[in-house]
């Protein structure tokens, strides 16, 4: 059986990335994500590494919208389902230019 990764809590996602109020978020292989420099990154990242690194430069360009936000939640789970095959093929991928490895 084959599961899908999501994005976790979603809505609270979008709204921090509305907001702006934010350097970095990072992206965890389960799909769990943090924003750089909380609690919840300080804890989790003594266990792993983020997998990708949102920066807050790369989502206000001009073009940012509600649609934006969505475009880059379905990027978010593209790469990291695409990751999970990776850890499975041990290929690399490259990353649109909203994330960063």
């Amino acid at each position: 059986m084959d599961i899908d990764l999501e994005l976790q809590e979603k809505e609270i996602f979008r709204e921090v990335i509305w907001e702006g109020n934010f350097e970095q978020i990072a992206i965890w292989t389960d799909g769990e994500w943090s924003v750089k420099d909380s609690i919840h990154y300080e804890h989790r990242s003594k266990e792993e590494q983020p997998i990708y690194v949102i920066q807050q430069s790369n989502i206000f360009d001009g073009d940012f919208s509600e649609e934006r936000i969505d475009f880059l939640i379905t990027q978010i789970e593209n790469l990291l389902n695409s990751k999970k095959s990776l850890m499975i093929t041990s290929k690399s991928i490259v990353p649109d230019d909203i994330l960063t490895v």
